[in-house]
């Protein structure tokens, strides 16, 4: 486990999700108010991740409470992860406090799928809950009279603006959080967050070439008129890569008759290859070699840049 520690936690998770998530990317404004506000009132231990779909930021304290928000969403994209092998990075975040207008604190690199079943099995029953109601403040319940009897109880008492789970043992959770840092630590070793960053860059792109091979494997009859195979370019890559990353891809593409242009009218970039060209060829290792090593590809191994989007497609 790699820990970055003394950061810029609002820079930190922002550098991350620039190179894993493209859709719903104002999620990361929603995570850092959170983080801003746990700062301010010493909610030090959180949970955050970056999903090609979005980011998520909970306490970790909630997380290990049963049917807490926290406790149902951090793991709720296992099946995802799975399935269609998204990339989901995971970290927890120990705040160390304000520095001006930094937040400062340590990021843990998590295996988020280990993580997520970790939660599950480790998860607290809900006890009580305690509401925070616009007139008369705090009030504690039962949690299972509270769920019985839910609607009958917020008319009573009205408007709520704040809802905390309880286990029934609070040292309990107390010493499940206190092991959880314990073991952070000890598999932790410190590392660099730029070259983490770097290497996600990396990563991303190494990914991309060997899906974009595995799908001309796949292909049996030209679909790309003019005798070519057609693949489409990840519409994520594409959000999320640079001039500098895209022609990082396509020098690593086996390819001699390689294009990557738009279709007509249809919305994306996608990749061509003629009839003729051997498919059954690899992701070039000595370009993958060089991205993994931190290392720019060669000259020769470079390949012309796709065209610039249209404005319809920049849109």
């Amino acid at each position: 486990m790699e820990k970055f520690e003394h950061v810029d936690v609002l820079a930190a998770i922002d550098a991350i999700a620039r190179q894993n998530t493209g859709y719903n990317q104002n999620d990361i404004e929603v995570d850092k108010q959170i983080i801003r506000e746990a700062a301010e009132d010493g909610t030090n231990n959180l949970l955050w991740y970056s999903r090609p779909a979005g980011t998520r930021c909970v306490p970790e304290r909630e997380a290990f409470i049963e049917n807490t928000w926290a406790n149902l969403v951090w793991p709720s994209y296992t099946d995802a992860a799975r399935l269609d092998d998204s990339r989901i990075l995971a970290y927890a975040v120990e705040l160390e406090g304000l520095d001006g207008r930094k937040v400062m604190g340590t990021l843990y690199a998590l295996d988020y799928l280990q993580h997520a079943e970790h939660v599950k099995r480790a998860t607290l029953p809900a006890a009580f809950v305690t509401l925070n109601f616009d007139d008369g403040g705090p009030r504690r319940f039962d949690y299972n009279d509270f769920k019985e009897n839910e609607k009958r109880i917020l008319q009573h008492f009205g408007h709520f603006k704040g809802m905390e789970y309880e286990p029934r043992s609070k040292m309990e959770l107390h010493r499940l959080l206190r092991q959880e840092h314990a073991d952070r630590e000890k598999a932790a070793r410190p590392a660099d967050l730029d070259a983490h960053v770097k290497r996600l860059a990396d990563d991303k792109i190494i990914n991309e070439a060997q899906r974009l091979v595995d799908s001309f494997q796949g292909l049996y009859n030209p679909n790309g008129g003019a005798g070519r195979f057609m693949v489409e370019v990840s519409p994520i890559f594409c959000k999320l890569a640079t001039e500098a990353d895209m022609k990082k891809l396509l020098a690593a593409l086996p390819y001699k008759s390689l294009s990557v242009e738009p279709r007509g009218d249809v919305p994306g970039l996608f990749a061509f290859v003629s009839k003729e060209e051997n498919r059954d060829q690899e992701v070039r290792r000595s370009v993958v070699a060089r991205l993994r090593q931190g290392r720019e590809p060669e000259a020769g191994e470079r390949r012309k840049k796709p065209p610039a989007k249209t404005d319809r497609e920049a849109r």
